[in-house]
């Protein structure tokens, strides 16, 4: 009797060890599928618009930007939604040899892709620009977003630091892109949206994050704005630097009607 109780309680033992291995490594297994989706989704966002590196923007001085962008606005955020967006495609790439010539081509793959956006209603308070020529008292933009998403049927969180997010109420410049085959409004938040803060002077996440990520203090930046300076403690500052420094709402205004009329 006691020889049965011992083999059962071994069989026991073995189903116990067996199930704890078998989830132990499913979640292993999952959590590596997870990794590789979320890195397979940066690498293809370093492609396309949504991707945040300063290697990926071109640094326009103020009055450079004016000139490109076709919309620019005051404006106030009426509402926000997220919407995902289906952006698969059916791509290939080019086959190179050795000495980088082009060979051919790889056979055509379909890769589903379904993306998480936000779309803002601003509420226009001045425009600035308007190539378009509508001028309509409020625009429906559409911009980068966290959240979950899809990716060949894996679901996937969208997820990025620098993503600019937005307030009901909340007033800003905006620099705003204009796609006129698909009759749509867009933004890049980061370097497009300039945030008025309490002594309402105006800059981006792109200009601040530069700014800041190349060591200067708060004390050295006013100190170059106040003094007009080009060079602090005996090094020339960088024209980037200087681009990227905070500027009065109102002087900001005047110098993009100067651009605009230049």
């Amino acid at each position: 009797m006691n020889q049965k109780r011992i083999i059962f309680s071994c069989v026991l033992i073995g189903i116990f060890i067996i199930t704890i291995f078998t989830i132990y490594e499913y979640i292993l297994h999952s959590e590596s599928e997870t990794t590789n989706v979320l890195e397979s989704n940066y690498a293809k966002n370093s492609n396309n618009s949504t991707n945040h590196s300063f290697a990926h923007y071109i640094q326009y001085s103020f009055e450079e930007r004016v000139r490109v962008f076709p919309i620019i606005v005051l404006a106030t955020v009426e509402s926000t939604e997220t919407e995902l967006i289906d952006e698969s495609e059916w791509s290939s790439h080019l086959i190179l040899d050795d000495n980088m010539n082009v060979i051919g081509e790889s056979e055509a793959t379909y890769e589903e892709r379904i993306v998480p956006y936000t779309f803002v209603t601003l509420q226009i308070d001045d425009y600035i620009k308007d190539d378009t020529g509508a001028f309509s008292d409020t625009i429906r933009v559409r911009a980068e977003a966290d959240g979950e998403g899809v990716i060949n049927g894996e679901s996937v969180l969208f997820q990025n630091s620098q993503i600019i997010k937005y307030s009901i109420g909340e007033q800003s410049l905006y620099f705003i892109e204009y796609q006129e085959n698909e009759n749509l409004f867009r933004m890049d938040s980061y370097s497009g949206k300039f945030i008025i803060d309490d002594n309402n002077m105006i800059q981006s996440g792109l200009h601040d994050e530069l700014i800041h990520g190349s060591g200067f203090t708060n004390s050295e930046i006013l100190q170059i704005m106040s003094e007009n300076l080009v060079v602090l403690n005996g090094e020339q500052i960088h024209q980037e630097i200087l681009d990227s420094l905070p500027i009065p709402l109102d002087e900001a205004i005047i110098r993009a009607n100067q651009a605009i009329q230049n």
